[in-house]
Protein backbone atom coordinates (compact mmCIF):
# COMPACT_ATOMS: atom_id res chain seq x y z
CA UNK A 1 0.00 0.00 0.00
CA UNK A 2 1.07 3.54 -0.79
CA UNK A 3 1.33 6.45 2.17
CA UNK A 4 -0.53 8.35 -0.44
CA UNK A 5 -3.75 7.01 -1.99
CA UNK A 6 -6.20 9.61 -2.33
CA UNK A 7 -9.96 9.03 -3.56
CA UNK A 8 -11.22 9.15 -7.06
CA UNK A 9 -8.31 6.77 -8.11
CA UNK A 10 -5.11 8.90 -7.77
CA UNK A 11 -2.13 6.65 -6.37
CA UNK A 12 0.31 7.93 -4.55
CA UNK A 13 3.66 6.41 -4.15
CA UNK A 14 6.16 5.66 -0.90
CA UNK A 15 8.81 8.11 -0.54
CA UNK A 16 10.33 10.69 1.77
CA UNK A 17 7.94 12.04 4.30
CA UNK A 18 8.26 15.35 2.42
CA UNK A 19 7.12 14.46 -0.73
CA UNK A 20 4.37 13.15 1.16
CA UNK A 21 3.27 16.23 2.61
CA UNK A 22 4.09 17.77 -0.79
CA UNK A 23 1.24 15.57 -2.57
CA UNK A 24 -1.27 15.99 0.28
CA UNK A 25 -0.59 19.54 0.05
CA UNK A 26 -1.15 19.48 -4.01
CA UNK A 27 -4.30 17.30 -3.09
CA UNK A 28 -5.28 19.54 -0.31
CA UNK A 29 -5.23 22.61 -2.58
CA UNK A 30 -6.96 20.92 -5.72
CA UNK A 31 -10.01 20.05 -3.33
CA UNK A 32 -10.27 23.47 -1.90
CA UNK A 33 -10.10 25.25 -5.25
CA UNK A 34 -12.88 22.88 -7.09
CA UNK A 35 -15.22 23.05 -4.16
CA UNK A 36 -14.18 25.97 -1.97
CA UNK A 37 -14.39 23.60 1.05
CA UNK A 38 -11.96 24.41 3.58
CA UNK A 39 -11.15 20.69 5.00
CA UNK A 40 -9.11 20.09 8.66
CA UNK A 41 -5.85 18.99 8.40
CA UNK A 42 -3.34 17.49 11.26
CA UNK A 43 -0.15 16.04 10.53
CA UNK A 44 1.90 13.40 12.72
CA UNK A 45 5.93 13.20 11.44
CA UNK A 46 7.37 10.70 13.02
CA UNK A 47 11.61 9.93 13.11
CA UNK A 48 13.76 8.36 15.13
CA UNK A 49 14.58 11.30 17.58
CA UNK A 50 11.00 11.75 18.00
CA UNK A 51 7.28 12.86 17.36
CA UNK A 52 5.99 16.11 15.63
CA UNK A 53 2.49 16.85 15.77
CA UNK A 54 0.26 19.38 13.83
CA UNK A 55 -2.47 21.33 12.08
CA UNK A 56 -5.07 23.49 11.44
CA UNK A 57 -7.96 22.94 14.14
CA UNK A 58 -8.00 24.37 17.23
CA UNK A 59 -9.68 22.25 19.13
CA UNK A 60 -8.27 19.26 20.96
CA UNK A 61 -11.31 16.98 20.69
CA UNK A 62 -11.62 17.98 17.43
CA UNK A 63 -7.81 17.09 16.92
CA UNK A 64 -8.10 13.58 18.55
CA UNK A 65 -11.85 13.21 16.36
CA UNK A 66 -9.79 13.21 13.26
CA UNK A 67 -7.54 10.93 14.80
CA UNK A 68 -9.90 8.56 15.00
CA UNK A 69 -11.26 8.62 11.82
CA UNK A 70 -7.90 8.51 10.48
CA UNK A 71 -7.63 5.16 11.94
CA UNK A 72 -10.79 3.83 11.24
CA UNK A 73 -10.67 4.64 7.76
CA UNK A 74 -7.07 2.64 7.61
CA UNK A 75 -8.51 -0.58 9.60
CA UNK A 76 -11.42 -0.13 7.35
CA UNK A 77 -9.35 -0.07 3.89
CA UNK A 78 -7.37 -2.76 5.38
CA UNK A 79 -10.44 -5.23 7.22
CA UNK A 80 -13.21 -3.92 5.21
CA UNK A 81 -16.65 -5.13 6.21
CA UNK A 82 -15.37 -7.24 9.09
CA UNK A 83 -15.31 -3.68 10.83
CA UNK A 84 -18.83 -2.26 12.33
CA UNK A 85 -20.96 -1.21 9.97
CA UNK A 86 -22.87 1.26 11.89
CA UNK A 87 -19.63 3.09 12.76
CA UNK A 88 -20.14 7.30 12.58
CA UNK A 89 -16.74 6.71 11.12
CA UNK A 90 -17.86 4.29 8.75
CA UNK A 91 -15.69 4.65 5.09
CA UNK A 92 -18.03 2.42 3.28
Amino acid sequence: MSIIDFPGGKKGKTGAASECFKAFAEHASEYEELTQDKGEAIVIYLTAVGISLGGNVQDPDGFNMLLDMAKHALLSRCFGADLEEDSPYSTH
